[in-house]
């Protein structure tokens, strides 16, 4: 019935700020078999997190940091990349950073060139 409908004017009420989720620091093994991600992120949160089984038994799980792999892009690729780039500009090839080259892929999209 339409008379049962509600109108659709919106609230005045606003949503409560988010608040960032806080993770336990102990879980079970079917919380490790059905949320793996959830397990690893308090893993990544809390430095460390215990998984319980059904006899009680507890193990610890630490991320493990490796100082080989740092972060961020390769040099080797980087350098890639600004050959690339380079090349890229010798043929002709306009960036979209200036308002010419926003033009320019506007009217590709559009179909005009």
């Amino acid at each position: 019935m339409m008379s049962v409908m509600k109108t659709g004017t919106k609230s005045s009420k606003k949503a409560p700020p988010r608040r960032a989720k806080v993770l336990p620091t102990t879980f079970t093994v079917r919380d490790m078999n059905r949320d793996t991600a959830t397990v690893l992120n308090a893993c990544r949160q809390h430095g460390r997190v215990l998984v319980r089984n059904r006899t009680g038994e507890e193990f610890a799980i630490t991320p493990v940091q490796t100082a080989a792999t740092p972060a961020g892009p390769k040099p080797d690729f980087l350098e890639r990349m600004r050959l690339h780039r380079e090349r890229m500009r010798e043929m002709g090839v306009r960036g979209p950073t200036t308002p010419e080259g926003i033009e320019h892929v506007n009217r590709i999209i559009a179909g005009e060139i």
